[in-house]
């Protein structure tokens, strides 16, 4: 009499079963289940989004904060947040958009959304930030 696997349940047949190509292939789709789901979750960690904060963006009190929309995160999600100097910028705007950065305390996500919480002073420059972690 067959058993089955413990992790993914596939039909593993005993010494005395003849072999049918039904569990085979049932097994074959399980399988090939299991490795869709994990790649799509490694595709999900690894993929980087850039997402842009604008200066005029944020609320006009504090704690100032700026919702930016990015499809796919959900409220379960903790990517990874950096902040991200594009390819030629200048000495004096990668210092103006550090400065921006620093008054980022904290980013929360939502439903398609994080937003970005600054509790002390609001950027006065727009910056970008790279996402990890995000559909």
């Amino acid at each position: 009499m067959a058993s089955e696997t413990t992790n993914y349940k596939l039909k593993k047949p005993s010494e005395d079963d003849f072999y049918d190509v039904q569990d085979f292939n049932g097994n074959m789709e399980l399988i090939d289940g299991a490795l869709k789901g994990n790649a799509d979750r490694v595709a999900r960690v690894e993929g980087i989004r850039r997402i842009a904060l604008s200066a005029s963006g944020w609320s006009p009190s504090a704690p100032f904060t700026q919702v930016v929309s990015v499809p796919g995160v959900t409220a379960a999600d903790a990517p990874v947040i950096g902040m991200s100097i594009a390819e030629g910028t200048t000495a004096v705007d990668v210092k103006l958009q550090n400065k921006a950065w620093a008054c980022v305390d904290r980013a929360v996500t939502g439903a398609g959304t994080i937003t970005f919480y600054c509790y002390n002073k609001k950027p006065t420059v727009d910056f970008a930030a790279n996402v990890k972690g995000v559909g």
